[in-house]
């Protein structure tokens, strides 16, 4: 629950300061939580026990936002991320904080939930249970297609590009619907998922046939979607476009098909679905 503060209190917390700020814990969404002078500051991106050098971009009447500049010491629930696409990749959140902490935040938020939102505080909460996996739980992947692909900050410094700018098929960069993180591998699903992905990608690139455009709403390309049983260790793959009207368009999802079917074994089920509305919804 946020406290009132006192207006002197808050003029000290200005749109545009950089604090120094010690991470608290994690608040319902995801923030980060500090305060300074009794006034919260939320703050994206960070970890609990972290030390941040943060600037304030946003004050409100009882709490300020600020986003991390520098971490100035690291928290010691920290983990090395095992997905190299983590941080601009929208998919995951919380690959960089320990297992146990996570477990340890989402009962803490249940908690103040039914403490500050449902005035109940006299509950025995018993250990949250853990999921078996970590990793390669999820049985569905919704991959989009992007004619512009982020990119990335040493690709940018350096003027050197690593892949097509004008092509991608991954998830969305974070806060950016219009923009698409092109991702080779993926640790949310069984890794069967990788090889699926990596093949899909190489022919529609290589086709020459453009991912759709949200901004123009042309283009071919607009999702694939990877569905894995758990119970027979099988693939069914959905690739969504446009209607198709040419001949090269036509044979190319014929190739895709024929080379899934001779490439992964585990792929049982192949099916094109087609979507001509403006609505960016994997569904044809």
């Amino acid at each position: 629950m946020i406290e009132p503060v006192l207006k002197g209190e808050l003029m000290k917390v200005r749109r545009g300061t950089e604090l120094e700020l010690d991470i608290e814990k994690i608040a319902y969404g995801g923030q980060g939580v500090a305060r300074v002078e009794g006034v919260v500051i939320f703050v994206k991106n960070v970890l609990p026990g972290q030390k941040v050098l943060a600037k304030i971009i946003r004050k409100r009447a009882s709490y300020a936002e600020a986003i991390p500049l520098e971490v100035l010491k690291e928290s010691p629930w920290s983990t090395q991320p095992k997905c190299k696409h983590f941080g601009t990749c929208g998919g995951c959140a919380w690959q960089n904080l320990v297992y146990e902490k996570q477990l340890a935040v989402k009962t803490e938020q249940v908690r103040e939930s039914l403490s500050h939102i449902g005035d109940v505080s006299d509950v025995n909460f018993l250990p949250t249970v853990p999921s078996p996996s970590i990793y390669y739980y999820r049985n569905k992947l919704e991959f989009t297609f992007g004619p512009r692909r982020w990119l990335l900050s040493d690709e940018i410094e350096s003027n050197e590009f690593k892949k097509p700018k004008n092509f991608a098929l991954g998830f969305h960069a974070k806060g950016h619907w219009e923009k698409v993180v092109d991702v080779d591998e993926c640790w949310l699903q069984a890794p069967g998922t990788n090889e699926i992905l990596l093949i899909v990608k190489e022919i529609a690139e290589k086709s020459g046939l453009r991912p759709y455009d949200t901004l123009t709403h042309g283009g071919f390309w607009r999702f694939l979607v990877v569905r894995h049983s758990k119970t027979h260790d099988d693939f069914l793959v959905n690739l969504i476009t446009t209607s198709p009207t040419t001949s090269a368009e036509k044979e190319t999802i014929e190739k895709i098909a024929g080379e899934l079917k001779e490439t992964c074994v585990t792929v049982s089920s192949f099916v094109h679905s087609v979507s001509d509305k403006k609505a960016q919804i994997a569904y044809g």
